[in-house]
């Protein structure tokens, strides 16, 4: 039985409605008959799925590292130009001293600017970072335990069916 949504929390939800859904053996109060095969499909359809829970999680970090790049190489652009009208300013002669100040000034504010894009990329990387880590620990622990609960509804109904 494959779940149409494809996700995990709904495929679980499949599994629990089947297990509800489950007809009860006659005459045994706790036991139920249930179609293995539907409820192992829908367990391999959730171990199936699981990774495109992951990927989400890694689209995030790629794009923070993406984000980071993109930082590097425009601080990088920055730094060339401020050099190219540094050197700009040298070459007029009437003016050298004031193109040295001026450079100097160029360098100053591409420096601030530059560590300023860095400081705020890492930031942000962080924290994408940090909101991926506490989503995907989220879902790991949502999915873990309702994966033991169902894991435990199943051996519990097993073992009741075995027991009888």
């Amino acid at each position: 039985m494959n779940a149409e949504n494809g996700d995990v929390m709904s495929q679980l939800e499949a599994l629990r409605s089947q297990l509800m859904s489950a007809k009860k053996v006659p005459l045994m109060e706790d036991m139920f008959v249930i179609n293995k095969t539907e409820v192992m499909d829908i367990l391999d359809d959730i171990r199936a799925n699981f990774p495109t829970e992951i990927a989400s999680a890694k689209n995030v970090l790629r794009t923070r590292d993406e984000f980071i790049a993109n930082a590097k190489i425009e601080a990088e652009k920055l730094k060339a130009q401020a050099k190219d009208e540094i050197a700009r300013l040298v070459e007029q002669q009437e003016i050298v001293r004031a193109s040295k100040e001026r450079a100097r000034q160029i360098a100053d504010s591409t420096r601030k600017k530059v560590d300023e894009m860095i400081h705020e990329a890492e930031r942000q990387a962080a924290e994408i970072k940090k909101a991926a880590r506490e989503n995907t620990e989220e879902s790991y622990r949502r999915i873990d335990a309702a994966l033991t609960r169902a894991h435990d509804e199943v051996r519990q109904a097993w073992q009741t069916f075995r027991n009888n």
